[in-house]
């Protein structure tokens, strides 16, 4: 297979897209879903974070059988958040949009948007990949323990009905990078594409907290960090 076939479903509200679209592959066996929701109630992030959202913003879910190692979860993940961004440049190109490792989109060093990912393993072996996906397009929350953004001041009005079918386009026409993970080039282009690149950052794992210079990423998603000691391959599976 060389394309994916979506299913497609819209909602008005729902409580949450992702385990919404869990329960329709395990009730209809569907092989490949994008699911739309208008307005989602509880939305939530990495390590059960929140995730605030209001109608009119972005919150969808796309679930892709693809059956791979565990090990190629971050290759994935790279794959799916290089989509997303590569399409809302091309529907904003003026802005200062970034992707903040692993799985963040940053405009003016606030966040826009994030991404959760949720598999189905089974001895080793993932059966399907779910991203949940949430962009701010008319609201950003406040109070919260980092900035966010929205594009409501910044681009003219994009609709998450366009945006959802853009990212469901772009998915359906890249599948085939997913077994061919040479045709995505880690070079300084794309790597200048990521918040912080060659700058110092702080990454907290789950068992202590690491600062060095983001150096690269790897062909499988992992963040290359360089401290004065040594040079370290961080999966996104290990931060918090």
């Amino acid at each position: 297979m060389t394309k994916l076939n979506f299913d497609y479903f819209f909602y008005q509200s729902i409580k949450n897209t992702n385990d919404t679209t869990k329960k329709i592959y395990d009730l209809k066996k569907k092989q490949n879903i994008a699911l739309l929701a208008l307005k989602q109630k509880s939305g939530r992030g990495r390590t059960s974070k929140k995730w605030i959202s209001k109608k009119g913003d972005l919150t969808c879910s796309f679930l892709i059988n693809f059956q791979t190692t565990a090990s190629k979860l971050g290759q994935v993940n790279l794959w799916f958040i290089n989509k997303v961004f590569i399409v809302l440049k091309k529907l904003s190109p003026s802005l200062n949009l970034k992707i903040k490792w692993p799985n963040d989109l940053y405009l003016d060093e606030k966040k826009l948007g994030g991404i959760l990912v949720e598999t189905s393993i089974l001895r080793g072996k993932v059966n399907y990949f779910l991203f949940g996906l949430g962009i701010n397009l008319v609201s950003n929350p406040k109070n919260l323990c980092y900035p966010t953004i929205s594009l409501i001041n910044f681009s003219k009005t994009i609709s998450p009905l366009k945006l959802f079918l853009e990212i469901s386009k772009i998915l359906t026409k890249s599948y085939y990078e997913l077994k061919n993970p040479l045709s995505l080039k880690i070079d300084n282009d794309f790597l200048n594409n990521f918040k912080d690149f060659k700058r110092i950052v702080k990454i907290k794992l789950k068992e202590e907290v690491v600062e060095g210079e983001f150096s690269s990423i790897t062909k499988n998603g992992e963040l290359v960090l360089v401290t004065p000691q040594k040079k370290l391959i961080i999966n996104f599976g290990e931060i918090l």
